[in-house]
């Protein structure tokens, strides 16, 4: 039951339904008041409270909440503490649907990243407003009790499924710069190009059930604005204008750095690929760090390029021509063990560094994988601490190329500032 977004709305639907969102905590803890509303209802109360109190909290904020709708049982974990399964989590919205206290939003079947793919949502109604929205004890009851159990790591495992990871001091040095980034943020009103305001709260998810793979930074809204028409470079943090600052070519000068090759591919390295569209050759750079296989990263960069609509050349041509413009990086494309999860780890690990001066100084920063987004004050900060990220987490003393985009007199302007 509910309202299907049907696949063809998904790309027009996604930029409204998700700039502003928070995903279910299945470890939230249930206020009183919640607990004697529901005590009579005939239904699994433990987890109608569950959603009820992320409903609350999502309502403190005015943010939307997101959940998934897959029925897999899932174990008693750090994560489900209470080891609630799916198809509970799935009667409980329906039964609070049916008795009107909310709208539920149904995602259709997706494929690809997993990052990138629409959730089912929910939203409350306003019958469920009238009865909670005056009580400001509670939201703010609510709110608390999810930012209580937020989980700043997340470890997956090869199937992409959380697992449970041992606590040492690095998870502690990760949990605190999260929760410190976290906790300097809420405390400014991030609005975005509507003027709409979004929440950012992030979080870290590891791959392959280590912490040597991917580790980027996930979950908050900024990453739900996508930058077509610069969207990004018209958030305002506090009223005020923003810069944004991004590596360039980054994972290319990464692994080129490891081969002491970096220093012959100038300022930007896309400008060896001659004729084929900047876009299409950095996606195909992409892919093919992120595939174990040559045959993979054709398939995946094929169907890519045919979504696009970009027919001048098949997706064998594109990677023949990387191969050829690369042939310093032939074993870091396409490698059986995936460069790319070691290449995210380590530029999650530069984010860190970042985030952990900009929180511990008490300023805003919007990290967004290799580029961070900072109120114009603060813009000679971010490429300080930018550069120093770069060659504290690779070890080297070389030139880190990055550019600058901000919007100068209404439209967007963008300069080097490698340095």
């Amino acid at each position: 039951m509910g309202i299907t977004v049907t696949a063809e709305g998904v790309t027009q639907s996604k930029q409204a339904y998700s700039v502003n969102n928070r995903t279910m905590s299945l470890n939230i803890s249930i206020a009183d008041r919640v607990k004697n509303k529901t005590r009579s209802w005939k239904t699994n109360k433990l987890v109608v409270n569950v959603v009820m109190m992320n409903m609350l909290a999502c309502l403190s904020k005015g943010v939307r909440l997101h959940y998934t709708r897959d029925k897999n049982t899932r174990a008693k974990s750090m994560y489900n503490t209470r080891a609630i399964n799916g198809y509970d989590v799935i009667k409980a919205v329906d039964y609070l649907q049916d008795i009107g206290y909310l709208i539920n939003h149904i995602a259709p079947r997706q494929y690809g990243i997993q990052e990138d793919k629409m959730s089912s949502w929910i939203e409350p109604t306003p019958f469920f407003m009238s009865e909670f929205m005056t009580d400001t004890e509670l939201l703010m009851k609510a709110n608390n009790a999810f930012n209580a159990a937020w989980m700043p790591i997340i470890m997956r495992n090869e199937k992409k499924e959380p697992v449970d990871y041992r606590a040492d001091e690095n998870t502690f040095s990760i949990e605190a710069v999260l929760t410190r980034l976290n906790e300097t943020n809420e405390k400014f009103v991030f609005t975005d190009h509507q003027g709409l305001e979004f929440q950012n709260w992030y979080c870290r998810i590891f791959n392959n059930s280590n912490f040597l793979e991917g580790g980027r930074f996930y979950k908050a809204s900024v990453l739900n604005i996508r930058n077509k028409a610069d969207e990004r470079l018209h958030i305002k943090i506090d009223g005020e204008a923003v810069v944004e600052v991004d590596y360039t070519a980054l994972h290319i000068f990464m692994a080129a750095e490891k081969l002491g090759c970096a220093h012959e591919y100038g300022d930007d390295p896309y400008k060896r690929v001659q004729g084929i569209d900047r876009q299409i050759v950095k996606l195909a750079v992409n892919t093919m760090f992120n595939c174990t296989s040559r045959a993979q990263a054709v398939k995946s960069l094929q169907s890519n390029m045919n979504k696009s609509g970009y027919k001048a050349h098949s997706g064998s041509e594109v990677v023949t021509a990387i191969f050829t413009a690369f042939p310093q990086l032939k074993d870091e494309f396409c490698y059986k063990q995936c460069s790319g999860l070691r290449l995210q780890n380590q530029d999650s690990w530069m984010t860190h560094y970042v985030a952990n001066v900009m929180s511990t100084l008490g300023k805003p920063f919007l990290p967004v994988h290799d580029s961070g987004i900072v109120r114009q004050q603060d813009e000679g900060l971010l490429i300080e601490l930018m550069c120093d990220a770069y060659k504290s987490v690779l070890g080297v003393d070389s030139i880190v190329h990055m550019k600058r985009n901000k919007i100068v007199d209404g439209k967007p302007k963008e300069d080097d500032v490698s340095c």
